[in-house]
């Protein structure tokens, strides 16, 4: 990473999806995560990548607007379901374990992915 003026380092993020062992998706970009750049990159780079009738499980970071998402989602025939905010976003952890703890529908979840 190079030196920019005034700060010590240019930022670079990626963004990307997972379905099982498989990255979906992955996006590099220059600065900070938004909402509209999110719903940019779910719209026009996840979506597409998205087998028919998919649930995106997603955490409740600041910039995912729920009602955006959902819409987004809706329009092309997929649902997405937010983890609860029992589940700390910035922790690593398996869906499969943590999910049954806090909404206890194991089964329906495993079903629909």
């Amino acid at each position: 990473m190079g030196c920019i003026p005034g700060r010590k380092f240019k930022r670079v993020g990626v963004v990307a999806a997972m379905s099982g062992q498989s990255i979906l998706s992955p996006l590099q970009y220059d600065g900070v995560m938004d909402s509209k750049l999110f719903e940019q990159w779910f719209e026009g780079c996840l979506i597409p990548s998205l087998p028919p009738h998919s649930t995106a499980i997603m955490d409740n970071t600041s910039f995912h607007s729920k009602k955006r998402l959902t819409l987004i989602a809706q329009k092309y025939r997929h649902n997405v379901m937010f983890l609860p905010h029992c589940l700390r976003s910035d922790i690593a952890f398996s869906i499969e374990n943590h999910l049954p703890e806090c909404y206890n529908l194991k089964h329906g979840i495993q079903h629909r992915l």
